[in-house]
């Protein structure tokens, strides 16, 4: 919930990509008012298939969190592509024993900003955010 009087939210759409061995790649892109900047950063998961994925979206999002506190954002809304991560985060619900210190480190990193919130983001959207940023990304690189 937002403040009386605190500066209005920085959203950051997030969509990420990671191979078998755990290593990723998080892209983003933030927005302030018109100005949308986009981004990537990279993050190491250990890969537990049992949990089909949701440890890998609690490291990318870690990963981006880290990055957008770094560059000044105290006020941010994240819409993420995994529904069961934001859902975790809201709802903070039990999560199953192998996310247990994941969820704890995520959490912290989350109450680093004055306000941040975890929304869903449809698949689609979040492709469209992987492809934007990562092209943006290689023309900065070229």
């Amino acid at each position: 919930m937002q403040q009386r009087g605190a500066a209005e939210p920085v959203v950051v759409s997030v969509g990420f990509v990671s191979d078998e061995a755990g290593e990723g790649t998080a892209y983003g892109i933030t927005r302030r008012g018109f100005l949308e900047t986009p981004f990537s950063v990279t993050f190491q998961a250990p890969m537990r298939p049992a949990l089909e994925g949701r440890d890998t979206g609690y490291a990318a999002l870690l990963a981006v969190g880290s990055y957008v506190r770094q560059r000044g954002v105290r006020n941010v809304v994240f819409h993420f592509p995994d529904a069961r991560v934001a859902n975790d985060l809201k709802q903070r619900a039990d999560v199953p024993a192998a996310l247990t210190l994941p969820y704890i480190e995520l959490r912290c990193s989350l109450n680093r900003f004055e306000d941040a919130e975890v929304v869903p983001l449809s698949a689609a959207d979040a492709d469209a955010v992987v492809a934007r940023a990562a092209a943006a990304t290689l023309r900065t690189a070229a």
